[in-house]
């Protein structure tokens, strides 16, 4: 039963933070900030990816670390800090940045109306790229934590 909460818990990391990275690549793409319908478009992609793939991995990543620490019976010494940081990401993730990519969302469909408010879509995006950024080095961190755990007898 370990080796296959492992194996779920990793497809559940592959999937958060595979989809979250995509979402920051998405981005970066040429054309997606210029024409009001291009960025509705790109908002609707990162909605379908965070309903498809970024919060099912939150959920089977959340799930299985539960799980982890009680096939574990206890939360092992060195797994405290990694637990906090999944818990930071947890609530960054579900708290700050869904809604604020559905606020997203709305603002570049009003957008591509043309009822939009282009200086709240900045400010939404800007708020977003925080965020985002601050849940990537979190989703950094927590992996390397999961994987040396750091005063632990074993590797």
């Amino acid at each position: 039963m370990l080796t296959i909460t492992k194996a779920l818990h990793i497809i559940g990391v592959a999937l958060f933070f595979g989809s979250i990275l995509g979402h920051a690549i998405t981005g970066l793409a040429e054309g997606v900030h210029g024409d009001a319908q291009a960025v509705l478009v790109a908002r609707q992609i990162l909605n379908v990816a965070t309903w498809y793939l970024t919060l099912p991995g939150l959920v089977l990543v959340t799930l299985t670390g539960i799980g982890l620490v009680v096939i574990h019976e206890r939360p092992q010494t060195n797994l405290r800090p990694h637990l906090l940081i999944a818990a930071l990401i947890f609530m960054n993730a579900i708290f700050i940045l869904l809604p604020t990519g559905q606020a997203i969302l709305g603002t570049a469909n009003e957008l591509a109306t043309g009822s939009g408010n282009a200086s709240k879509f900045a400010n939404l995006r800007g708020r977003e790229a925080m965020f985002g950024a601050i849940n990537i080095l979190l989703c950094i961190v927590a992996i390397f934590i999961g994987v040396l755990k750091p005063g632990s007898t074993q590797n």
